[in-house]
């Protein structure tokens, strides 16, 4: 993953899987493609490695396969259907990792009947089964799963924490419209500019990730929040009590189907009162498939944002300079993450700010 550029490494995985097929996991060329995406997926919230060691090499490899195509390419219901029927489909039926991914997806796109059918069938097989999935555990509890083994204390607090999640779109008509807005990155071409004053007389101020609170940055940078876009990650950005935020919106749109094992870390904000949203997952996939690479939480926020609104005039973006200068922030020495494809994202980034009255 340290050697590879994000881009040539997942052309490397098409090209792969399009010269061996299922009937080739047994290979070599099948294990060090497993490896590649494993190496390449891992910080990106869709994988619980510790389920996969537990499990064989053939389930893995198709485990990763499919959380590799479902980022990238988006899954229809025909094709999941073909996949239920396939041949590896009908191998791996009573396996309950393998049910219960195949019942996230179609959870995600959203027919609950074969939903039920599958996480029934995967809940029999391993009560724990859809411990983490924090939708499917929710769906779970809602269709009285819950004789099946599904733990009462999880699932009520998976009950609590989903209920609270708006859509993106959601929130930002019912309280963001015709409001004034700063999206505000953590690039350092803001420094010395003196703008606190200007981004904290805005109605609304979006920060984002391990953004600082420090009294020192406040002339430059201003210090109002009233939305946290944040990873999932809680190793990447730790809880904060000093930031009380009204809204934190979570940059990973498809977070409440898959298997992430920080998801348990969100319960604690049940007992706050912020609203959690999520970004538009069509928005995500569309933004993979343009960069070739994860987004990053700013070109998300402002797609988005995009999607929703012809006129800009309203929306001001500031410290966003998709790492043009040295360093990454302004407020550390943090090098630019290499598995974001900054180039490109510069270039979407441009088109819908010559949409905003000013940058």
């Amino acid at each position: 993953k340290k050697q590879i550029p994000y881009g040539k490494a997942t052309q490397g995985i098409d090209a792969l899987e399009k010269k061996f097929h299922w009937s080739s996991r047994h290979s070599k060329y099948w294990k060090s493609f497993c490896a590649l995406k494993a190496g390449l997926w891992q910080d990106n919230y869709f994988l619980d490695f510790r389920e996969m060691i537990a499990t064989n090499l053939d389930l893995q490899s198709l485990i990763l396969s499919i959380h590799y195509k479902r980022l990238k390419y988006g899954w229809s219901l025909d094709e999941l259907e073909e996949l239920t029927g396939s041949r590896s489909g009908k191998i791996y039926s009573n396996q309950p990792s393998f049910c219960t991914l195949v019942a996230s997806l179609f959870y995600e796109n959203g027919d609950f009947d074969k939903t039920l059918e599958l996480l029934t069938r995967a809940l029999n097989l391993n009560p724990s089964a859809s411990d983490g999935y924090l939708g499917l555990s929710s769906f779970a509890l809602d269709h009285h799963l819950t004789l099946s083994g599904v733990s009462s204390k999880i699932t009520e607090k998976c009950q609590t924490l989903f209920a609270k999640f708006q859509m993106f779109s959601t929130f930002f008509n019912n309280e963001l419209s015709d409001k004034k807005i700063v999206i505000l990155g953590n690039a350092d071409s803001g420094k010395g500019r003196s703008d606190g004053k200007f981004i904290d007389s805005h109605d609304h101020v979006f920060r984002f990730n391990n953004f600082p609170s420090e009294k020192r940055y406040v002339k430059d940078y201003g210090q109002k929040i009233t939305v946290w876009v944040r990873t999932p990650s809680i190793h990447e950005v730790p809880l904060r009590q000093e930031i009380r935020p009204q809204t934190i919106i979570l940059s990973s749109p498809l977070m409440l189907h898959t298997k992430n094992g920080n998801w348990k870390w969100m319960v604690e904000y049940c007992d706050r009162d912020e609203q959690l949203v999520l970004f538009d997952a069509s928005v995500f996939r569309e933004l993979v498939q343009k960069l070739n690479a994860p987004p990053s939480a700013g070109i998300l926020a402002a797609c988005n944002i995009s999607e929703l609104l012809h006129d800009l005039s309203y929306i001001r973006f500031r410290g966003f300079d998709f790492n043009t200068g040295r360093q990454s922030h302004y407020f550390d020495n943090q090098k630019p993450a290499s598995r974001h494809n900054w180039d490109i994202e510069k270039l979407i980034f441009s088109k819908i700010t010559e949409r905003s009255l000013n940058i």
